[in-house]
C-alpha cells in the first residue's frame, strides 16, 4: 500500500473542487499562476504524488464525475436562424433590337 495514497486522494479532491468552482480546466501554467488555487497543491506536489497534470485530470474524471462535469465549460446553444426565402430569379427582358 502506498503511504502517499492519502495525500494523492486529498490533492485529487481539492483540485476537483477548485476546477468545479472555476468552471473550466486550466493549463498547468495557468493553474500554477492562479492565486485562487488550493494552497497546498502546487505543480511540484501534483507531479510528486499523482504523477502528472494529465494523470490528475484522468483521476478527477474517474473519481469525481459530477465535479468534472461542472469543470467543463457550458456551451450555450445558439438559436437556429430561420431560413430566408429565396429570391425569385429575374426574368430576361426582351430586347427591342432583335433581328
Amino acid at each position: 500500500m502506498n503511504s502517499n495514497r492519502g495525500k494523492e486522494k486529498r490533492i485529487v479532491q481539492k483540485v476537483a473542487e477548485y476546477l468545479a468552482n472555476r468552471g473550466n480546466v486550466p493549463s498547468p501554467r495557468e493553474y500554477s499562476r492562479d492565486s485562487n488555487r488550493p494552497s497546498f497543491t502546487n505543480l511540484k506536489e501534483i507531479n510528486k504524488y499523482v504523477g502528472s497534470w494529465e494523470i490528475l485530470l484522468n483521476k478527477i474524471q474517474a473519481a469525481h464525475p459530477t465535479l468534472w462535469e461542472l469543470a467543463q465549460p457550458q456551451i450555450k446553444a445558439k438559436p437556429i436562424p430561420k431560413a430566408k426565402p429565396k429570391a425569385k430569379p429575374a426574368t430576361k427582358v426582351a430586347s427591342t433590337k432583335e433581328k
